[in-house]
């Protein structure tokens, strides 16, 4: 069974939160989830944050990849040219895809899926790296 995990970005302190490193929450399989708790020790979700959810991938270096999360790869089959591509959650795929960054957002010409990043590494995400995405 695949965990579900999800990471947690606080936008005004422009940092992960969370019980962990990272800001993860991991969901059981049971539906229980581990503690999430912020600065006032409630489980109050501050309209700040942003939550990511993990693919269920790691990267070549066995870090996992959650939305958001940013790769230097090429496009298609060329070697020569490479673009920098990004986590999204496809909506019309019904799954985690790659979004080539500097395209619209038209889920009808996604190029990639997650599972082509297995062998990829995460060179950075949109919340920590936002001069990535330029």
């Amino acid at each position: 069974m695949r965990e579900i995990k999800f990471r947690a970005w606080d936008k005004k302190k422009k940092e992960w939160v969370g019980y962990e490193v990272g800001g993860v929450m991991d969901l059981t399989y049971s539906g229980k989830c581990n503690a999430f708790m912020f600065d006032n020790d409630n489980l109050d979700i501050p309209e700040s944050v942003e939550w990511t959810q993990y693919t269920g991938l790691k990267d070549k270096n066995g870090k996992e990849i959650y939305e958001g999360d940013i790769f230097d790869c090429p496009y298609s089959n060329e070697t020569k040219n490479h673009h920098r591509w990004r986590v999204i959650w496809g909506n019309i795929s019904g799954g985690f895809v790659l979004q080539r960054i500097g395209e619209a957002c038209n889920q009808n010409q996604v190029h990639q899926t997650v599972s082509n990043l297995v062998h990829r590494e995460i060179i950075g995400n949109i919340y920590e790296n936002p001069e990535l995405i330029k």
